[in-house]
């Protein structure tokens, strides 16, 4: 059974390897970073069937080639992509079944090491969905399975000891941006039957405004999800007040030899702040890599961490 302490502080995002509408993306170049990540230390690589509408998921399988073995894979299941190229959510145990072996072929793997619920389809029973992935795990397709998206109260559930044995890690947006899951997050923290829940939090850069290379949204493409989404990051007073936020992270990092860049200071705070959890860093070279990897060689004070908590505050629903 895999266990939290298996998973690194910051895991391989494989979502830009998809190459769908974010931004300016070289897939070969994403490719040459995952065995690089490899010797730096990350364990886990996290992608899903709908990045890049496999895509991610193929070429992930192609970049990890003989080290498969060495590594945790998380792919996720539930966003299928119609004919008409929309979007919609499917959790039915026959498209479980349809979804892993789409997803093993394209990895190129006889197991998946996490096989996540990517989102509820508000409709499916849970026992369902468990019922079908503990299946999967007797039959050898994978290994664990876990959750994005998805709160105990969704699952019907009062406490993460209730969850099913296979049962391992669950995903959430969470960043200094988007702290409106906290609650929701260390609820799902706890005692399960196999050890710890373990978190990935995903987004923890904002989708990049977190990295202090946006003043706005001039630089994005008009089809960047980025964009799209209806609480954007880059858009009107959610805008100003993450630059604000951003400042802060520039004022802490400027105090601090050699000096960190925001985007390690705003993933340190991820883990200080909840105590716990792995970061899920969309990665696109390998210099955000090394970057990624070196966001803990320097070390925030209690200080630092309340300021940012505070900037934090300011949350815009």
């Amino acid at each position: 059974m895999i266990l939290p302490k298996n998973i690194s502080p910051i895991a391989f995002g494989c979502d830009p390897l998809g190459g769908h509408n974010w931004g300016e993306v070289d897939p070969e170049a994403i490719m040459a970073a995952v065995p690089q990540a490899i010797e730096l230390g990350v364990t886990l690589f996290d992608t899903a069937d709908c990045y890049g509408n496999g895509l991610s998921e193929e070429r992930l399988g192609k970049a990890l080639g003989r080290r498969r073995s060495d590594v945790l894979v998380a792919s996720k299941f539930g966003v299928r992509i119609g004919r008409n190229g929309k979007t919609f959510i499917d959790n039915t145990p026959v498209w479980i079944e349809q979804a892993i072996e789409g997803t093993l072929r394209r990895l190129d793997t006889d197991y998946i090491d996490i096989y996540q619920l990517h989102w509820w389809d508000g409709v499916t029973p849970f026992p369902a969905i468990f019922e079908t992935l503990d299946r999967l795990v007797s039959e050898g397709k994978i290994r664990a399975y876990g959750s994005t998206n998805v709160t105990l109260n969704m699952m019907g559930l009062s406490s993460v000891s209730q969850l099913p044995r296979h049962f391992v890690t669950n995903s959430m947006e969470f960043s200094l941006v988007q702290t409106r899951n906290r609650n929701a997050i260390r609820a799902m923290r706890g005692k399960t039957r196999t050890g710890r829940n373990a978190f990935l939090a995903w987004g923890p850069l904002g989708g990049g405004i977190l990295t202090g290379k946006y003043a706005s949204a001039e630089g994005l493409d008009l089809n960047d999800r980025r964009l799209k989404r209806p609480d954007s990051h880059f858009i009107g007073d959610r805008l100003s007040r993450n630059l604000r936020i951003v400042d802060v992270c520039r004022e802490i990092a400027a105090k601090y030899a050699p000096a960190p860049t925001v985007a390690q200071v705003a993933l340190q705070w991820v883990s200080r702040t909840l105590g716990f959890g792995s970061c899920l860093v969309g990665i696109k070279s390998s210099e955000q890599l090394r970057q990624a990897v070196s966001s803990f060689d320097f070390g925030l004070t209690d200080a630092d961490v309340n300021r940012l908590d505070k900037a934090a505050e300011d949350e815009i629903c």
